[in-house]
């Protein structure tokens, strides 16, 4: 294959993942559920990143030079350490706990313990019992999905607190 040729590779599937990287970008989505909430990322979101992190790979072997093709490679792994970032975030409003999974790990606050909510303008954190934390990234949240997430953890903490219907006479 030419240089010419292959430069055309490399530069049209570098479009293409730059083209299909905004979806990948989207908010997350909310899910009501009988007892819970759920936020996390759907299929189509997912898939994009890891699409892009594959585009991304293929441009940069496509490359002529070799520096090139470590740019390539890099930004292909950076693409693909989002996508997995998509894929393994979750947070749930259980019946017991507050859970957040991200890449890193996951935690998890029982709503008895929750001792305060902070809430800021890209973050809410909910402290439990010493150091004990689940933070929540709202950047990327639309107005209403935070409302909602808002008020799920409010009623969560606000049942905690109320005796149980076996403890009253």
């Amino acid at each position: 294959m030419s240089t010419r040729a292959r430069w055309g590779s490399a530069v049209g599937l570098a479009m293409a993942a730059m083209a299909l990287f905004p979806m990948a970008l989207r908010p997350p989505r909310l899910t009501l559920l009988n007892a819970a909430l759920r936020v996390d990322y759907g299929w189509a979101v997912v898939a994009a990143a890891v699409s892009s992190a594959v585009l991304l790979a293929a441009a940069g072997f496509a490359a002529p030079p070799v520096w090139v093709r470590r740019m390539g490679v890099l930004a292909a792994l950076l693409a693909a350490g989002f996508g997995a970032s998509r894929l393994r975030y979750r947070v749930e409003t259980r019946p017991d706990v507050v859970y957040a999974r991200a890449l890193t790990g996951s935690t998890s606050v029982p709503w008895a313990e929750v001792t305060r909510v902070d809430r800021g303008p890209e973050l809410l954190v909910v402290w439990g019992r010493g150091d004990a934390q689940v933070r929540l990234d709202t950047s990327g949240f639309a107005g209403d999905q935070r409302a909602a997430l808002e008020r799920a953890l409010a009623r969560r903490i606000v049942e905690s607190t109320l005796p149980s219907a076996a403890a009253r006479p």
